[in-house]
């Protein structure tokens, strides 16, 4: 079987294929919007479906969109408490989750289960060559995004199985994701010497050995990896639990990356929520800790709250002297492997309260040293603390809590953070080709590829979650992952919103080089 999916569609699809009906049910219950989507995600399958059999499964998605027609409540309703799965099956009649359930029951029986990856104007087999010109000695559900476009950035939320290897792989595309059950899936690329059509014949003849040593040969261009983390205010209060989650999820990161990749993590900033010793011996534990995970030391650079009490600087000259040891901010320039060089700076130079301020002088220096030791095809990449970008173009996510003084005072709080000279510092960028910046300080994750020309910033929350929830029961773990390989750059924005609940990508980028 196989199906051109819309994107909107994409989490209640996945709910669909796995047979999560008490979560799609919840979805589909939550206000009228999403049962609008719902009820347009199966009238598409009855209409668009590619199969030799259209009519087995439009019988289903024909009583769906009947029976669940019926069952249509009040507006009000819809805000009625779901949490007990009796009340929610008693808003639905048994025709409709009888219906839903076989509809479920019977995607998820697909051997294989195949995501196409490209937009549908590139050359290759279409769905309906390989589906309906075909007899395989496997069943196969064929599933391709009919509205994802080239250069195309987005993230699939809470989606299909293994999504987490689909996003972290950014580089492989366009690509077939394949998976017969939660524990093994493979990702191959699709390119002129390999078609779906190709990988499908491969898969049919030699089993799935044949997918493994694709996939192999796919993954075996160098790759670096760089986790970044910012704003770990260790000293905050109630950090202790979120800094234990974050070492696991760290520690999942790296296990999950090829065994020849290499590996480097970033930390831009206000590692301590006050430059007290006690924070100070606490984070080198954890810095002892990453250490031992990629059997190399970090790059951590200085935030405001690492030099002044509570982060505010009334007279930056008056820096806290004792600070972290190896701390690089303004010192020399990092040669990473594979022609990637990191440039750590200092921007708390000047400013007051918490702003920032980077300084002509470093700017100076630092333009010396990637000219002495320029080499072709170099991926520069700078780190700071304070945002590069305007924050007003900074959206304040309805996730976050504002304090009193965000609401009452907005232009004023604004102006209190930002990094005086960004301009000059964009100026600089630009005049020096920097590829990527990596900066924290306003604990909210975001991309920015308009600021500075050919470069990319981006930003990282608070990696332990330091920011205030609306929702007290949950928090805002952060953290991005970028992943450099000869042709390309990939980066996830990463975020925990319940500890436990499994680190998502909520945004996704992808630059060829």
């Amino acid at each position: 079987m196989g199906y051109y999916f819309s994107l909107e569609h994409t989490n209640m699809l996945s709910n669909l294929i796995d047979g999560d009906i008490k979560q799609l049910l919840y979805q589909i219950d939550k206000n009228e919007e999403d049962r609008e989507i719902f009820m347009s995600l199966v009238n598409d399958l009855n209409q668009n479906l590619i199969s030799t059999n259209p009519d087995r499964y439009r019988k289903y998605t024909s009583r769906i969109l009947e029976s669940i027609s019926n069952d249509r409540m009040s507006t009000d309703d819809f805000y009625m408490d779901t949490s007990d799965q009796r009340i929610l099956q008693s808003r639905f009649s048994n025709t409709t989750i009888s219906s839903i359930s076989d509809l479920s029951g019977i995607l998820k029986s697909f051997d294989y289960k195949f995501l196409i990856l490209k937009p549908r104007t590139q050359h290759d087999d279409t769905l309906e060559e390989v589906v309906l010109n075909n007899s395989y000695n496997f069943s196969g559900l064929f599933m391709q995004p009919k509205d994802i476009l080239e250069d195309d950035n987005f993230a699939l939320l809470n989606s299909f199985k293994h999504y987490e290897k689909l996003m972290k792989n950014l580089d492989r595309w366009p690509a077939v994701l394949i998976w017969k059950n939660q524990k093994k899936s493979f990702l191959i690329k699709l390119k002129t010497n390999r078609s779906l059509r190709d990988i499908v014949d491969c898969l049919n003849r030699y089993g799935e050995i044949s997918l493994a040593e694709m996939e192999e040969m796919d993954s075996k261009e160098q790759i670096n990896y760089i986790i970044h983390l910012s704003d770990l205010h260790f000293g905050a209060h109630n950090n202790t639990k979120r800094i234990e989650r974050l070492k696991k999820i760290v520690k999942n990161t790296v296990e999950s990356c090829e065994e020849h990749s290499d590996i480097d993590i970033v930390i831009t900033g206000d590692s301590v929520d006050s430059p007290k010793d006690v924070n100070f011996k606490n984070f080198k534990l954890f810095v002892n800790y990453l250490s031992r995970l990629i059997s190399k030391d970090p790059h951590i650079i200085h935030g405001n709250h690492d030099l002044f009490n509570r982060g505010i600087s009334l007279n930056p000259s008056k820096r806290r002297k004792y600070s972290y040891i190896n701390s690089l901010s303004g010192r020399s320039i990092i040669q990473l492997t594979n022609n990637i060089t990191l440039m750590p700076m200092d921007s708390n130079i000047g400013g007051s309260w918490a702003q920032g301020h980077v300084g002509d002088n470093q700017l100076q220096d630092f333009e010396r040293k990637i000219q002495n030791t320029r080499t072709e095809d170099r991926i520069l990449i700078a780190l700071l603390h304070h945002h590069v970008s305007d924050l007003n173009d900074i959206t304040s996510e309805d996730w976050k809590r504002k304090k009193w003084y965000e609401r009452l005072f907005p232009n004023y709080f604004r102006n209190s953070l930002k990094l005086t000279d960004s301009k000059e510092f964009i100026d600089w960028a630009e005049y020096n080709n920097i590829s990527i910046v990596l900066h924290g300080h306003k604990h909210i994750p975001y991309f920015d590829d308009e600021s500075i020309s050919n470069a990319l910033i981006i930003a990282c929350g608070s990696s332990t979650g330091a920011v205030e929830h609306i929702d007290a029961t949950k928090t805002y773990i952060s953290y991005n992952l970028i992943k450099i390989t000869n042709s390309s750059i990939s980066t996830n924005l990463f975020v925990e919103d319940a500890l436990g609940m499994g680190p998502k990508s909520i945004n996704s980028k992808l630059i060829k080089i």
